[in-house]
């Protein structure tokens, strides 16, 4: 615990701790959600996006429904069933869970970027460009910034550009007490 890897490739001496020390490494993506308590919900989400990464969409599809089915707002679960309707082509589908997204985080560009590549893709493309009129994208900005500027211009988006999935930053963010 608390070595660095590369690809399996210990880099320096193995040296065994008392407990897990959290990765010195400045925002390590790999070893993060190994320090972090989960609520079952996250824990739920984590399974999901796994699933979804090694290509088991029905897999991830179970875990991200029985987390949002507890009823505990999450709206990166929530988007990325919309991702995973998209992907299979339940268009109808992905657009109620952008829009679901879009309502329990208002604010967040990468959920309206995603409805707005939806709706333009479904042929509402005067409803996707009032998404983007949205400036108050308080995450995601760059992505909703990218599709938006294209929407803009009137112009078809490229096929390759498609909804993309969430992290669960939900794990990364100070709880309010």
């Amino acid at each position: 615990t608390g070595d660095h890897t590369v690809l399996g490739n210990i880099l320096t001496g193995v040296t065994l701790l008392e407990q897990p020390e959290p990765c010195s490494v400045a925002r390590c993506p790999c070893l993060g959600p190994n320090y972090v308590r989960l609520t079952p919900e996250q824990e739920l989400v984590m399974n999901g996006l796994t699933s979804f990464m090694v290509g088991d969409l029905e897999a991830a599809t179970l875990h991200l429904e029985k987390a949002v089915n507890k009823g505990e707002l999450l709206p990166n679960a929530v988007n990325n069933l919309g991702v995973i309707a998209w992907r299979e082509n339940q268009l109808e589908t992905a657009l109620e869970r952008f829009q679901q997204a879009c309502e329990q985080a208002p604010g967040n560009g990468l959920y309206a970027a995603n409805l707005a590549i939806a709706l333009d893709r479904t042929g509402d493309k005067s409803q996707a460009q009032a998404v983007c009129s949205t400036d108050a994208f308080t995450t995601g900005a760059s992505h909703a910034r990218k599709v938006c500027r294209h929407m803009a211009t009137g112009e078809q988006l490229e096929p390759e550009v498609t909804p993309a999935i969430a992290p669960d930053a939900s794990l990364y963010e100070k709880k309010k007490e």
